[in-house]
């Protein structure tokens, strides 16, 4: 499996006025694949050496990051699979990306949380492969994204300080 690593801040609804309404009945903090809300930080702070988005994780963890980032860690899942257990890194659930993987359809575009019909982690990504699947059908006639299949499906992890 292949996974995917970058730095990025953290994204916290209350600190964030234009998403006050959207997040905050639900959600202390969002963690998301989503470049936007959760941002890509594109170079080390300390060396100025580019580190992007990279496959290597002995490599992005040398790069040092404050209290107000995290790594996350990615992979594209097409089916139901089990994840070993990982002690550095916290699960924090399925994301919905558009093909482009820069934008979360589930976290950045709008689409209002329904906890109702749907489970959501802690951090406001969905927590089954199978309830991923299921809010895309039910959201297909929303999005055009959805609707011609161009989304991806994250499992999603973060390490944070």
């Amino acid at each position: 499996m292949k996974f995917l690593y970058y730095i990025a801040g953290r994204f916290f609804p209350l600190e964030e006025k234009e998403y006050m309404t959207q997040y905050s009945p639900f959600f202390n903090e969002i963690v998301t694949a989503d470049r936007y809300l959760c941002k890509l930080r594109y170079f080390d702070t300390i060396s100025n050496e580019y580190v992007g988005i990279i496959e290597d994780y002995g490599k992005i963890k040398t790069f040092a990051f404050h209290q107000k980032e995290q790594l996350i860690k990615f992979t594209e899942v097409n089916e139901e699979m089990v994840f070993d257990s990982d002690e550095e890194f916290e699960y924090c659930g399925f994301d919905i990306m558009n093909t482009f993987e820069d934008e979360s359809i589930l976290t950045g575009m709008g689409i209002p949380y329904d906890n109702k019909i749907y489970k959501y982690t802690q951090y406001g990504l969905l927590d089954s492969f199978e309830g991923s699947k299921r809010w895309v059908a039910d959201h297909s006639r929303v999005n055009s994204d959805l609707e011609n299949g161009d989304y991806l499906i994250f499992a999603v992890w973060r390490k944070s300080n």
